[in-house]
C-alpha cells in the first residue's frame, strides 16, 4: 500500500510538470528528419513516468511495458524504479513482443511540428481557424484533478487552457456546468490567439455547448488576435444553429 501510494503522489508531481503550467522539466530532445515531422523524445525521469502511468490508466500495455523498460533503463536508481522493475516482471513475459512494438512505432516521441506541406492558397473561409489538441482529453482530466485538489478553477495547462476551454473542446457539458459552479471565467483567452471557450466550442460544432456558454455570459463581441469575434468564427465554421444562436445574442 506505501508503494502505491508513493507512486501515486510521484506520479502526481510527473504529470504536473509534464503537462501543466507547475514547475517543469524538459521533456527531452527534439529529433527531426527531412520530410518526416519534428518529435519530441521523451528522456527525463518525470516524463518518462508521467507517460507510464497514462499508459497504465488507458490499459496500454505496450506503451506501459516500453516507458516502464526505458525509466529502468535510463534512471536504474530513480525513485520509481523498483516499483517499474515489478510491473515489468509482472507484464513483459505475457507480452514478450511489446518493446519491440514499442520501439518500431516510436511510442516514446511525440509530435510536435508535422512535417512542412505547401498547401494550395484556400480562402479563409474553407480551411479551419482552430484546431483542436489532440491530447485534449488527457489534460482536461489532470486540470479537472488539479482543481479538485483545491487549485484554481481558472487554472491554466502549459498552453493556456483553462478546464473551460478543454470542456468546451471536448463537448463535456457536465463539466462545463461544474466549472460554472466553482466561478469559471467564461471570457478567459488562450494567450497566443486569444480564443475563448466560445470560440472553441464553436469549432467544435456543438450549438448546445454554444449555448451553455452563452447563457453563462460568454461575451461574443470579444475578438482574438486577428480581430474576428465569435459571429465571425461561427461564420467560418458554417454551423447555421451556432450562427443563429449568436445573431441572437447581438447586443
Amino acid at each position: 500500500m506505501q508503494t502505491k501510494l508513493r507512486a501515486n503522489g510521484f506520479a502526481v508531481v510527473c504529470l504536473l510538470s509534464v503537462f501543466l503550467f507547475l514547475p517543469s522539466a524538459s521533456n527531452g530532445q527534439i529529433e527531426h528528419q527531412k520530410g518526416e515531422p519534428e518529435r519530441l523524445v521523451i528522456e527525463d525521469e518525470q516524463g518518462l513516468y508521467a507517460h507510464w502511468y497514462l499508459a497504465n490508466m488507458n490499459n496500454d500495455v505496450v506503451r506501459g511495458i516500453g516507458f516502464a523498460q526505458k525509466y529502468v533503463d535510463r534512471f536504474p536508481s530513480g525513485q520509481m524504479a523498483d516499483f517499474l522493475k515489478q510491473y515489468l516482471d509482472k507484464h513483459l513475459p505475457e507480452h514478450p513482443d511489446a518493446l519491440t512494438k514499442f520501439k518500431a512505432e516510436r511510442m516514446d516521441t511525440l509530435v510536435v511540428k508535422p512535417p512542412a506541406v505547401e498547401e494550395p492558397k484556400t480562402e479563409e473561409t474553407n480551411r479551419a481557424i482552430v484546431e483542436i489538441p489532440q491530447d485534449a482529453e488527457i489534460i482536461l482530466r489532470l486540470l479537472y484533478e488539479v482543481i479538485n485538489d483545491g487549485a484554481s478553477v481558472n487554472a491554466r495547462s502549459r498552453s493556456g487552457y483553462t478546464a473551460l476551454m478543454l470542456a468546451a473542446m471536448t463537448n463535456h457539458s457536465e463539466v462545463i456546468k461544474k466549472m460554472f459552479e466553482r466561478g469559471a471565467d467564461v471570457n478567459l483567452k488562450e494567450p497566443a490567439q486569444g480564443f475563448t471557450a466560445l470560440t472553441y466550442a464553436i469549432w467544435t460544432g456543438n450549438p448546445e455547448i454554444v449555448r451553455l456558454l452563452l447563457e453563462n455570459g460568454a461575451d461574443r463581441l470579444l475578438r482574438d488576435t486577428e480581430g474576428r469575434t465569435a459571429l465571425d468564427h461561427a461564420n467560418l465554421r458554417g454551423v447555421a444553429e451556432t450562427i443563429k444562436l449568436l445573431e441572437g445574442n447581438k447586443k
